[in-house]
């Protein structure tokens, strides 16, 4: 019989994804353990392999298509098989999924009977019925002309925009097109907005003497040295590499560090796993990989996946200090700024001492300020003791 190919779930936080394009065609033979697709998820660009070897056959996912995980969205055929047309219940939960009216259902946002099906999730034809936006009237911004959320608010303003109102187009000028939050832009929306409305943080602010890391740094980053440092003050503090989970705190014994970094399509957090168990040069060294990665856009799932802590460092910006949103399910990130040259007391006299400014986000859910500042202290005692030996040792 007919093998389903199902469209997998790469991380444990992935909902759906994106066909990108499909690397074999409909009737092609193909082998088992080919890839047959390429899947674009809110991190990485995911290939797809042949479950089965045989046809190529009854293709449901056009590229551009955003669909959920394990649904069905191609078959692997024998000689002689052919594939059945999908039950009704599984016509409508597909169609559904990619947000195409039910047939003899009323078009969503104001749509008439009759009128040609526009490709829109069902949260997009929600809002576009409450802003009363009709959506055969909006071009699609989104893969394959789906039509966003972005698309639609943009239509509404558009619509109720005054004559002469600062965002609105001048007499015969085209408006603005939107920009639509589609890929790993709409990824990051979504994830901080949901730290911003699930997670109750917590901002605590402390200054660091960075003289004794400075010298003992040798040709690390200060990205690097502050990780090394975050790598060894975590195996005493459990809390900061938890999260909350379904009313309860889940510890993990794993020490795994993101990195943030800029990348060309936006924010990427690579990770660095078992940051503690690796001297200064290796963390270095292997940071270096991850952003080249990320800059080459070539950054696989492993790779952006696991983290139990995030540091993010703005410094080399020149930005002296600021604050992160926890990234979920974290419990916890540091925002690390500029080391520059400040007044610091150093006993009776006020000397220049390289500093820098640390803000640390914890989630009040799994810990409150006295655990955070526990841990901000032992995190700066760590770089303003550190030694030679300690960067260059396990």
């Amino acid at each position: 019989m007919p093998t389903p190919v199902i469209l997998p779930k790469f991380d444990m936080t992935m909902e759906q994804g994106v066909i990108a394009r499909w690397l074999r065609a409909e009737g092609d033979r193909v082998e088992r353990g080919e890839p047959i697709l390429e899947v674009e998820t809110e991190k990485v660009t995911m290939e797809v392999e042949a479950p089965a070897s045989g046809i190529l056959a009854g293709i449901r996912a056009r590229p551009g298509q955003a669909v959920p995980v394990a649904q069905v969205i191609a078959y692997i055929v024998q000689p002689g098989e052919e594939v059945q047309a999908p039950p009704a219940e599984e016509t409508t939960a597909a169609a559904t999924a990619v947000g195409a009216p039910t047939a003899g259902a009323p078009a969503a946002g104001g749509a008439k009977a009759g009128a040609p099906a526009v490709a829109a999730a069902p949260a997009v034809r929600r809002l576009a019925s409450e802003l009363g936006v009709d959506l055969t009237r909006v071009a699609g911004s989104g893969p394959g002309g789906r039509v966003t959320e972005a698309d639609v608010r943009a239509a509404a303003a558009a619509a109720t925009a005054p004559t002469g109102h600062p965002g609105a187009a001048g007499p015969g000028a085209p408006a603005p097109a939107p920009v639509a939050l589609e890929g790993r832009r709409g990824a990051i929306a979504r994830r901080m907005a949901q730290s911003a409305r699930e997670i109750p943080h917590i901002y605590l602010t402390r200054y660091v003497d960075m003289t004794a890391a400075a010298a003992a740094r040798g040709g690390a980053s200060f990205t690097a040295v502050v990780v090394w440092a975050v790598s060894r003050a975590l195996r005493a503090h459990p809390l900061m590499r938890a999260w909350f989970q379904q009313g309860a705190v889940v510890t993990s014994e794993a020490i795994h560090i993101g990195v943030a970094m800029d990348a060309p399509e936006g924010l990427i957090v690579p990770v660095v796993h078992h940051a503690d168990r690796l001297d200064l040069p290796a963390l270095h060294a292997g940071i270096e990989v991850l952003a080249r990665r990320a800059r080459d856009n070539v950054l696989t799932l492993p790779e952006v996946t696991g983290a139990t802590f995030t540091v993010s460092n703005l410094g080399m910006w020149g930005v002296d200090a600021f604050t992160s949103l926890i990234n979920p399910p974290q419990a916890a990130i540091l925002s690390v700024g500029a080391v520059r040259p400040r007044p610091w007391v150093v006993g009776d006299a006020i000397v220049a001492r390289p500093v820098c400014e640390l803000t640390l986000a914890v989630d009040h859910r799994v810990t409150d300020g006295a655990g955070g500042a526990r841990f901000l202290r032992d995190l700066c005692e760590r770089l303003e003791t550190m030694g030679a030996a300690d960067a260059g040792h396990r």
